[in-house]
């Protein structure tokens, strides 16, 4: 919306019903609550109007910086998984494949403190922790896999009560990958 238009909106909502409501009462001495009345549903429809208007400015501003941003995939990280989990004891994520010095980047936020951990040999009563965080309430961080094998992101309450997790686990994707016979496939 250009400076000159909000100028001429704003003058009609402002200047105009404020010169009518004091030259009125001269006018017309036996119909000014009527006139008054009209003018003030008139301001408000003024002013409801430039609302939407400048709604629909804000919207197509959102629109297109939607357009000009670049998308996710192009920041090089692949998501493995997002899901929510509901800790009552540890919970884990599903379990990936990683191949050596992948590095894979972990987001969980929840309501209570909790400990991420990155973890190998997960059986149904207990895992091997391989890298975990502190207590945290939110964690954002990398890790980068010693070896090739399976791996998962174990959750794991600090507390007794139970709660809802958010989590997000992301591979850095590599521009070029080897294949089992040594040769380089891009």
């Amino acid at each position: 919306m250009s400076v000159d238009r909000e100028k001429v909106i704003w003058g009609f909502i402002i200047a105009i019903p404020s010169i009518i409501i004091g030259m009125l009462p001269l006018a017309f001495p036996r119909t000014v609550i009527w006139i008054i009345g009209g003018l003030v549903a008139f301001w408000i429809a003024c002013r409801f109007s430039w609302l939407v208007l400048r709604v629909r400015t804000l919207q197509s501003e959102l629109e297109k910086e939607k357009k000009s941003q670049k998308p996710l995939e192009s920041t090089g990280w692949e998501t493995l998984e997002e899901v929510d989990l509901f800790l009552e004891g540890w919970r884990s994520t599903q379990v990936f494949t990683l191949q050596k010095d992948d590095k894979i980047r972990v987001t969980a936020s929840g309501p209570k403190r909790f400990i991420v951990h990155l973890a190998s040999d997960l059986s149904t009563k207990r895992f091997k922790s391989l890298k975990k965080t502190s207590e945290t309430k939110s964690w954002t961080g990398t890790w980068e896999t010693n070896a090739e094998g399976s791996y998962a992101i174990v959750l794991e309450p600090a507390g007794g009560s139970p709660f809802w997790v958010r989590i997000r686990v992301d591979r850095k994707q590599n521009r070029f990958a080897v294949t089992h016979s040594g040769k380089v496939k891009d």
